[in-house]
């Protein structure tokens, strides 16, 4: 069964499955005028979002769902077979996840997958300290005087009254205690 996507994309899909002798038991723009045969499919193809959250409503018959998109489902499918093939996939690919899916298995393409595993950004103020900006900042926190970093650190006076000037302004607060705290709590400070 094929849901949603223009008549252009469904007409291509049927073209990709037909190679592969697949029957296509029904396909239209929305899923609205199929529900009643949602009972009689293995597998829907949706070629949109559009008609997922309804599709997630049924609970009588639970036919695996393999949508056709760039990015992850919201909400994502539970309790059923389910996929996410990109929209650049190639035949074999598809054909290949229809028999994944009927066998009860769940498909990402490796793009999807992606962005499932893709390390965590940093955080944006994590980004804007530099590395001595950070060192001043620990030693803020063990409630070290200006002259006492600048002779820790081996730098002017002058020098440390920048990073501090620079540490207020990049973490958005007006006093050393209010950086310490800040920093503190963005994990910042090693205790």
């Amino acid at each position: 069964m094929l849901i949603g996507g223009t008549t252009l994309t469904r007409a291509g899909m049927r073209s990709v499955l037909a190679e592969y002798e697949a029957e296509i038991v029904a396909a239209a723009p929305t899923i609205e005028p199929l529900i009643e045969q949602l009972g009689v499919v293995d597998v829907v193809i949706l070629l949109d979002d559009q008609a997922l959250p309804l599709l997630l409503q049924q609970t009588n018959d639970q036919p695996a769902i393999l949508l056709i998109s760039q990015e992850l489902p919201h909400p994502m499918p539970q309790q059923r077979a389910w996929g996410v093939v990109s929209t650049d996939a190639y035949p074999q690919e598809i054909w290949a996840s229809l028999q994944a899916l009927q066998l009860g298995l769940c498909v990402l393409s490796p793009t999807i997958l992606a962005q499932i595993h893709s390390p965590p950004q940093p955080e944006p103020w994590d980004t804007q300290l530099s590395e001595r900006e950070h060192e001043v900042l620990q030693l803020l926190a063990e409630g070290l005087t200006n002259r006492q970093i600048a002779q820790r650190l081996i730098i002017s006076e002058h020098t440390v009254k920048f990073h501090v000037s620079a540490l207020l302004s990049k973490l958005d607060v007006s006093s050393r205690t209010e950086a310490i705290r800040v920093g503190a709590q963005r994990g910042l400070i090693i205790w």
